[in-house]
């Protein structure tokens, strides 16, 4: 077998990269380009009572923000479940969006909504849920529930049987550019540039008949082709 320990593998966007010429989704130029930031609930469970977007709104280039007071009409659905419901499921949840002229603009404002909440205890060990687990029917596209063969069986009828623990070492993620969308519209069509790793299903989500219905308009989503995907 070749050694291959000491032979260099160069990647052909290697030097893009280290250098900072590689252009990435959310770097893609638009006319009037708006930014969003998101605010993001501060509790571990339970609900929004209100937002306050006064202070917001004295920010320098504060355009807009969006939360579940704008989004209620929405149809429920897997999509557009977060924005519009008032339900805190985790800490970090987004509750509001904020539209801005710059980053620094929509950061700002962001920092300046106040959300009040009514909070509830926080199932944060999976022996406090146990009571409550149950078997779903599907995982995603496909059944839960999957057996092929007979595991024991062919454990008790094995010539020989390896049993031990095996631990790996952590695995950080470290990409080179945060999750990032770019949207531009023209007419009827919006171009999207974005990092998704599943294109078909982000094009589904942004073309969902709720959203198009509460934003008033019918439109063809046209998934732009990313050269490059985080790392």
């Amino acid at each position: 077998m070749a050694d291959m320990t000491d032979q260099t593998i160069t990647r052909i966007e290697g030097r893009l990269k280290v250098t900072g010429s590689a252009v990435f989704a959310g770097e893609t130029p638009a006319d009037g380009l708006l930014h969003g930031a998101l605010v993001e609930a501060s509790i571990a469970s339970g609900r929004v009572i209100d937002v306050d977007l006064s202070a917001a709104r004295q920010v320098a280039g504060f355009v807009d923000a969006i939360s579940y007071a704008d989004a209620e009409a929405l149809k429920p659905s897997a999509v557009t479940a977060l924005i519009r419901e008032r339900t805190v499921h985790f800490r970090g949840q987004p509750v509001v969006l904020v539209v801005a002229a710059s980053p620094a603009a929509a950061r700002a404002a962001a920092r300046a909504v106040r959300v009040s909440y009514e909070t509830a205890a926080a199932v944060t060990s999976i022996d406090a849920a146990l009571e409550k687990a149950y078997e779903p029917a599907m995982a995603s596209r496909y059944p839960a529930r999957s057996k092929r063969g007979d595991a024991q069986a062919a454990l008790q009828a094995a010539h020989l049987v390896v049993r031990n623990r095996y631990e790996t070492a952590v695995n950080n993620h470290h990409p080179m550019e945060p999750h990032a969308v770019v949207c531009s519209w023209s007419g009827e069509k919006v171009t999207v540039h974005t990092c998704t790793q599943a294109v078909f299903g982000t094009r589904a989500a942004i073309a969902h008949k709720g959203v198009s219905v509460w934003l008033k308009a019918d439109f063809e989503v046209l998934m732009k082709r990313v050269k490059r995907l985080n790392a």
